[in-house]
């Protein structure tokens, strides 16, 4: 079964910094993203480039630019961002290369018609694509601040 890379974790989680970032105004440099996801500045310019070519984020340089959202986090889900950086999901592999029954590299394929197992894949394949959809970048960052609010700073006399 195809699983989401941790090249998708890292970009949705990029993602989310983007959309804080965005609530205030400002933007994020590649610099400070790196740092605070820890992760190798080339590494998250090759995600990052791969979220711009999907139109994910914008980027600007020069004083005052930077990484943004290429739209409103409400906008964005965890689908748009997994499909930007791992393409489509196929949980089996006569669904790769979008299902084309051309492509299929099954040995003794019962068929694409008359496939009990290809019926599985394809159901898996929906539901997997509706949780994915259903979630937003803007919700994703409200339920992460429900689980690990903020913390409060403490004040010593």
């Amino acid at each position: 079964m195809a699983m989401i890379t941790r090249r998708a974790s890292y970009g949705l989680r990029t993602m989310c910094r983007l959309a804080e970032k965005a609530a205030d105004g400002s933007s994020a440099t590649i610099k400070w993203l790196a740092s605070v996801e820890h992760l190798p500045r080339k590494y998250l310019e090759q995600v990052l480039r791969d979220l711009k070519r999907a139109h994910l984020v914008d980027s600007r340089p020069g004083p005052g630019g930077g990484c943004r959202l290429g739209r409103a986090a409400s906008e964005i889900t965890v689908g748009d961002i997994v499909r930007a950086l791992d393409g489509d999901l196929a949980p089996g592999h006569c669904l790769e290369h979008g299902g084309d029954p051309a492509n299929e590299d099954c040995p003794g394929c019962w068929g694409s018609e008359t496939c009990a197992m290809r019926e599985l894949w394809t159901g898996l394949q929906t539901a997997f694509n509706e949780v994915l959809d259903s979630v937003t970048v803007e919700e994703l960052v409200a339920r992460q601040h429900e689980l690990a609010p903020a913390p409060t700073p403490e004040y010593q006399i």
